[in-house]
């Protein structure tokens, strides 16, 4: 989705880009979009958010654990990688 906003661009002669890559391509996106602004408290927990995201990122090569709950289309268990 990020590519085709054209918020997240590619060196235009990379035809292709490891998980790696993107891993660090997307946590760059993330920091760069986010700045750490505001009182203290409001600082603490977007760097922690932030934190939380670059933690999960890596994981994601794999796939996203999502355990659904059968109430409803859109209904699922939270937890830190889902947030």
């Amino acid at each position: 989705v990020l590519l085709l906003r054209g918020t997240l661009k590619f060196h235009p002669n990379r035809s292709e880009i490891t998980s790696d890559q993107l891993v660090e391509l997307l946590a760059h996106h993330i920091l760069e979009k986010n700045p750490v602004e505001g009182d203290d408290s409001t600082q603490a927990t977007i760097i922690k958010t932030i934190d939380d995201i670059v933690q999960i990122l890596p994981s994601l090569k794999q796939g996203l654990d999502v355990n659904v709950h059968f109430s409803g289309i859109s209904d699922f268990e939270f937890d830190a990688p889902i947030s």
